[in-house]
């Protein structure tokens, strides 16, 4: 978003699906269809898209280990924005999802068969941007405030299947680096066991014709709560750095893009870190994700 920030903003329309989604608070996605004060663009966006993961992580945890298929669709009109992110499994996944302690009972999850929903996650926001800082339209800060919800259908009750609520805000500000922001995260879990998570973090957009580049780091962080609905272990602090790099490019129809994504996590403190090994669970995450989406212009 600097001064060749229409065009990054046009580097990156086909960032819906490839923000980074195996753990971070903060949505790396570019948003578009704010309202706001200084900014010059359409005051609508609606997109349609699916991917294939390698696996898929929620958070820092894995919840199917085999392949996995997600959609989503978004709509914002005017600042206001409904997404909906539905994950279905593909292969079938024996092992444990999480552990989460609340005296005296320790619960679980159970094992994923294939084309079971695994996660749904819905999320309603307002994009409010303020813009033309650097002498262009381009959005200078943009504040999304939301409220995201977050369920896993094929598991049995539990304090996380009944936690997963958040309301907070994000907050996005374009550095004078030529496409280089910084954000920052922070939600209150409004669910049956209150929780807190925060998250600081860059995004980086590039364009190398044909070709647009866009790369996320992230730090996140969260009470004990959120640590203990996650891990099972009983400290706060930081939860998990987030390291991400996607390449996408324009198919022959005028309005659909193709990409390619890797997200990477890692569990920063050595008490998650022994908690996971005990549910057998890896500390760091790897996942890959080739998705195709359609974006209204």
């Amino acid at each position: 978003m600097t001064s060749s920030r229409t065009l990054l903003f046009t580097a990156c329309v086909g960032s819906l699906l490839a923000g980074s989604t195996v753990a971070s608070a903060l949505d790396t996605e570019l948003q578009g269809g704010g309202l706001g004060l200084g900014v010059d663009r359409k005051d609508y966006e609606f997109v349609l898209g699916t991917e294939l993961q390698s696996k898929q992580v929620d958070q820092g945890i894995v919840r199917n280990e085999d392949a996995t298929q997600r959609f989503a669709g978004h709509g914002r009109f005017w600042g206001l924005g409904v997404s909906l992110d539905a994950q279905m499994a593909l292969g079938e996944d024996k092992g444990a999802g999480y552990l989460t302690k609340v005296e005296p009972t320790t619960y679980g999850s159970r094992p994923t068969k294939p084309l079971e929903t695994t996660q749904v996650e819905i999320k309603v926001d307002y994009l409010l941007e303020i813009g033309g800082v650097y002498g262009d339209n381009e959005p200078f800060i943009q504040f999304i405030p939301h409220f995201d919800t977050i369920i896993y259908p094929n598991q049995p009750a539990g304090p996380l299947k009944d936690s997963q609520k958040y309301l907070g805000a994000d907050l996005w500000w374009a550095t004078p680096l030529k496409g280089v922001e910084l954000g920052t995260s922070q939600d209150w879990s409004v669910g049956n066991q209150p929780a807190y998570r925060g998250a600081v973090g860059l995004r980086e957009f590039y364009q190398a014709a044909p070709y647009d580049l866009a790369f996320w780091q992230v730090a996140n962080w969260g009470d004990k709560n959120y640590h203990n609905l996650f891990t099972g272990s009983e400290q706060g602090g930081l939860t998990t750095i987030d390291l991400g790099a996607k390449v996408t490019t324009n198919l022959l129809w005028r309005e659909t893009w193709a990409y390619l994504r890797a997200d990477w996590s890692y569990w920063m403190t050595k008490g998650d870190r022994d908690q996971l090994d005990l549910i057998g669970q890896d500390v760091g995450q790897l996942q890959f994700a080739i998705g195709v989406e359609w974006r209204a212009e």
